[in-house]
């Protein structure tokens, strides 16, 4: 029996494939002639890194024209294969100046790949005995191995440039079920879950859940009041938050005073040296969001605005502010090892020249003093990819930490945070590496939840995690319930883990 994998762009449209989409590598498998199966649900599964300017701008890129072959095996080796694409510009013409250059990835599952960069093909060691590389025809053994012709079996999927190469019905099995699960023939949420339908709360976005005391707390950036004040609500039972007679408490309101006047952004609560903080953002007179925290009172009520501290901004390690160039927002927190983290959203000279797009950076912190970092900060990711840097946005933004027990998680968004394209991007490390090490965290190059993976929600992003009493783990997250011009809006369900303790965010019913 015969199984083929493909690989290949898309035919960019005006509504749910943009270049920026459209223009990555996707990848299809199919046995015996049938029907091809797009993995990651037809979405681009590889994607072009931008440049930077000398002015620290992205430049975003794109990709055209995948190749996939397999490299000569020897001595009892497992198969390995590459990828290769022209680069192109963002909006699909060409470059100047890389004619003899591709984009190279290199994978032995296409689960996992080792991203090269753009390379002078024909003088890669690993491409060693292939030829023609800049025309797209290679040989090896007499077999040609390049564009695969025009066919039937990709044609429901507004295939562009394609490419093909036979792979073992072992391989073909294992990527069928790593991208298309047998989980996915069931619901997101088991029968009994008493909140399956969306939106759980019109116009509340970044939404967090936290259990405390035995009781569960909900607090999220409130558009409905025009992102002034911080709302929380109590109950015993999780679905309970989202009843309409629940209360809602306001714990911080605007205070000129002070210099709370707006953009009151991302709530999160946390447990930092035993203490429960509340991290977020919020701006004075003018637009300038910036970090701050304020603690709990001791044995304090965490829907009496009077049971909290004064706010307090966060410094460097230096005494000075974290954000003296540009705005500070989305600040979360995670211990390791004994040692505390906090992770944030930078962004300098934001949608005016010179915008350096949301940048996410992570520094040590004392849990005693959390708003004072205790090393300096660490660039973690910029959004270079194209389904980060889409419809008029260049966002890393809403980090959130999960932890297993092998392995640090940090999910992100990117896209646009006000229409279908926002997404949820993953970031990993090991819990035995140390996550100020930049080049030891793992960024998966597609995102790991977006409208494609639900029914009826779009954009979903800016998310957060949190346990039950009964310790199942859930995903917190704001989505629209159409792709344009509506209220962001609460969404939560449950999570799944794969064996090796990766997080599954979306069960697709598709």
């Amino acid at each position: 029996m015969k199984h083929e994998l493909f690989v290949y762009t898309r035919i960019p449209d005006d509504s749910f494939c943009p270049p920026e989409y459209g223009n990555s590598v996707h990848i299809a498998v199919s046995e015996n002639g049938g029907t091809a199966v797009p993995l990651n649900k037809n979405e681009g599964i590889l994607y072009a890194e931008a440049d930077i300017s000398q002015k620290n701008e992205i430049i975003g890129k794109s990709l055209s024209e995948p190749v996939v072959i397999s490299l000569p095996v020897g001595n009892g080796a497992s198969p390995e294969y590459v990828i290769l694409a022209r680069r192109i510009e963002h909006d699909g013409s060409e470059e100047c100046g890389t004619e003899s250059k591709r984009l190279l990835w290199l994978t032995k599952d296409f689960i996992s790949f080792e991203e090269c960069g753009l390379v002078d093909a024909a003088e890669h060691p690993r491409l060693s005995g292939l030829k023609d590389i800049t025309t797209g025809e290679f040989a090896r053994d007499g077999k040609e191995q390049g564009p695969h012709p025009e066919t039937d079996v990709l044609s429901v999927m507004d295939a562009a440039s394609v490419s093909s190469i036979e792979i073992s019905a072992e391989l073909y099995k294992t990527i069928l079920q790593y991208y298309v699960p047998e989980e996915e023939q069931n619901t997101v949420h088991p029968k009994e879950w008493p909140l399956d339908s969306f939106p759980l709360a019109s116009g509340f976005a970044d939404p967090v859940i936290f259990l405390w005391n035995d009781m569960y707390y909900y607090i999220a950036t409130n558009d409905n009041t025009g992102d002034v004040g911080f709302f929380v609500r109590e109950a015993k039972q999780l679905p309970d938050l989202f009843l309409p007679e629940t209360p809602q408490h306001l714990i911080l309101d605007k205070n000129a005073e002070k210099g709370l006047i707006q953009t009151f952004w991302a709530p999160e609560f946390h447990v930092i040296g035993g203490r429960v903080y509340l991290l977020f953002a919020v701006s004075g007179d003018t637009f300038d969001p910036q970090c701050h925290m304020m603690r709990l009172k001791e044995n304090g009520s965490i829907t009496c605005a009077d049971d909290w501290e004064d706010p307090v901004r966060v410094r460097k390690k230096d005494g000075t502010f974290l954000g003296e160039k540009g705005i500070t927002l989305d600040m979360t927190h995670f211990s390791n090892a004994g040692q505390s983290y906090l992770v944030w959203s930078y962004r300098e000279n934001c949608m005016s020249e010179g915008d350096t797009g949301s940048m996410l950076y992570i520094a040590s912190t004392d849990p005693g003093q959390p708003w004072r970092l205790t090393s300096d900060p660490v660039l973690l990711s910029r959004p270079l990819y194209g389904w980060e840097n889409v419809a008029g946005t260049i966002n890393n933004e809403g980090p959130y930490p999960l932890l297993t027990e092998d392995a640090i998680y940090i999910t992100y968004s990117g896209g646009s945070a006000c229409n279908w394209t926002y997404a949820i991007g993953l970031l990993c490390i090991g819990r035995d590496e140390d996550p100020l090490d930049a080049a030891r965290w793992k960024k998966n190059p597609y995102p790991v939840l977006s409208s494609a993976d639900l029914d009826g929600i779009y954009g979903p992003g800016h998310n957060s995690f949190f346990q039950d009493r009964s310790g199942d783990t859930y995903i917190a997250y704001h989505g629209e319930v159409t792709p344009y011009d509506s209220p962001r809006s609460t969404m939560l369900h449950r999570i799944r883990f794969r064996e090796n303790g990766e997080p599954v965010l979306g069960m697709s019913q598709k």
